[in-house]
């Protein structure tokens, strides 16, 4: 099976990277391609836990992880960059259940044999 490395660094909220970057990832998968998105700088935010996006226009994005998981038909793979998640104050705890922590030599490694690659 084909890979798709998604790179998220821009925040979840003020612009549609985030959703366009989750919309990617499962249009991916639901086309036979293994989907991997990677939170990178701010992007790790949108993995974090107990988000409201109560009174604003804004769907809240963490929610949309819930969809991702090894028993659902969709199961791509979800990391957040170690160094962007600790500069940001954030760790495993912090992040959507099934959200891993990985380094830059793994996401580096999973780009390289990816057969696409996109960036939000």
């Amino acid at each position: 099976m084909d890979k798709v490395s998604i790179i998220l660094r821009r925040s979840p909220y003020g612009t549609v990277n985030a959703g366009e970057a989750i919309r990617h990832l499962l249009g991916a998968e639901s086309n036979n391609f293994k989907g991997y998105l990677f939170l990178v700088d701010d992007g790790v935010y949108t993995g974090k836990k107990g988000q409201s996006t109560e009174g604003t226009e804004w769907i809240n994005l963490a929610e949309s992880f819930s969809m991702i998981s090894p028993e659902e038909e969709l199961s791509p793979e979800v990391y957040a960059e170690e160094e962007s998640a600790k500069k940001r104050g954030l760790t495993g705890d912090d992040l959507v259940e099934g959200i891993k922590i990985t380094n830059m030599k793994f996401i580096a490694k999973t780009i390289s044999e990816s057969k696409g690659f996109l960036i939000f």
